[in-house]
């Protein structure tokens, strides 16, 4: 059985996807003289926009792994 991903987790990988197509251009370009190189703030930017999606592909993959219709057992002591 496949798992149904969610359209906004997959909307937001797909933007920061460009975002990080868009900086690697910027980085050629800047090494080929056409273009200054990105600033420090657009690479902190970049960067949190990276971590960001990647705690929600985590939190994805973990929600995968521990289904919430499953509970956990407790294990009682016994007297």
């Amino acid at each position: 059985m496949t798992r149904a991903f969610d359209a906004v987790l997959l909307a937001n990988l797909s933007a920061v996807n460009k975002l990080v197509a868009a900086y690697v251009l910027a980085c050629l370009d800047a090494d080929a003289g056409r273009r200054p190189p990105p600033t420090v703030l657009e690479e902190l930017q970049l960067a949190e926009d990276l971590a960001q999606a990647a705690q929600q592909l985590t939190h994805h993959a973990r929600q995968a792994t521990d289904p919430p219709h499953k509970q956990r057992s407790i294990p009682c002591s016994s007297p």
